[in-house]
């Protein structure tokens, strides 16, 4: 992996120096520092030889790394990757990270990423060998996703980024996609609309279902989300102290998938008394 490294350059000096803790150069105090970015790696060569690399200079960090990469690609060689990773594909890769995502995020969200990198990206890159992934091939699949909202599409680019981050933490080959420029979202900003409380209780004077006012006033009064209000039972309620605990969530995309929610049923289901009290307190 890439050492990225800060240097000082004390122009009272003429030298490389060591700064203290308040940004002064530790030989003679001075504040007139040139201060660059530097990046050290190890590689092999076509000859099949270890060495150090240093690229130094640099601005910023994200030049620096974009200096490593480009070195690295150019050069098609990559810091002690073994033979199985230079023929590593696309698809490989995403099955082997799809096992290490699995457990690390929920089952919601597991499945949105399954069902979205498998539409747009998967068929796109699918046997491409990882290493010879170019930013200019990202570039085009980017195009391919350009016609969609700007948060759907850089959801679906974070996808295929968060891949390409474990190719490079795992197996050394350098990340290009942080050399292709990300979307613009060209949307103009929407102040979000929130009613006020005069105004939801307008409405709520226009709903004659008992359960539907219950439902819709905890919304509005509690800030939950449709879901976390669903999985909710009466063990989550404490009426005496007014307490409501949200720690799952209800969807209709894991139907079929055993969430682990509780089983009683939905408080909204429940006797009416116990949600006049609720309907009360709100």
């Amino acid at each position: 992996m890439p050492s990225f490294q800060k240097n000082y350059y004390c122009k009272n000096c003429k030298s490389n120096v060591v700064v203290d803790e308040n940004g002064k150069c530790k030989k003679c105090g001075s504040t007139r520092l040139n201060v660059s970015q530097s990046v050290r790696f190890r590689y092999i060569t076509k000859e099949g030889k270890e060495v150090q690399k240093r690229l130094g200079g640099f601005s910023t960090k994200k030049e620096a790394n974009d200096a490593y990469i480009k070195f690295m690609s150019e050069a098609k060689i990559y810091s002690k990757l073994e033979k199985d990773a230079r023929d590593l594909t696309f698809l490989e890769l995403y099955e082997e990270y799809k096992s290490f995502v699995q457990s690390r995020i929920k089952k919601s969200s597991y499945q949105t990423f399954t069902q979205r990198a498998e539409k747009y990206v998967l068929n796109y890159f699918n046997k491409q060998k990882v290493v010879d992934i170019t930013p200019k091939m990202i570039l085009n699949w980017q195009n391919t996703i350009e016609n969609f909202s700007y948060s759907y599409k850089s959801h679906i680019r974070t996808i295929l980024g968060n891949v390409l981050k474990y190719a490079d933490k795992y197996y050394e080959i350098p990340n290009q996609m942080s050399r292709v420029d990300n979307f613009k979202n060209l949307t103009p900003k929407q102040e979000m609309q929130i009613w006020t409380p005069q105004q939801f209780e307008s409405v709520m004077d226009h709903v004659k279902n008992f359960e539907y006012k219950v439902f819709f006033s905890a919304l509005f009064y509690t800030g939950a989300r449709r879901g976390e209000f669903m999985a909710t039972s009466w063990d989550d309620w404490d009426l005496d102290k007014n307490i409501l605990i949200i720690n799952k969530t209800a969807t209709k995309k894991l139907k079929d998938i055993n969430t682990g929610l509780t089983q009683q049923k939905p408080l909204h289901l429940l006797e009416k008394s116990k949600s006049r009290q609720i309907l009360l307190r709100l």
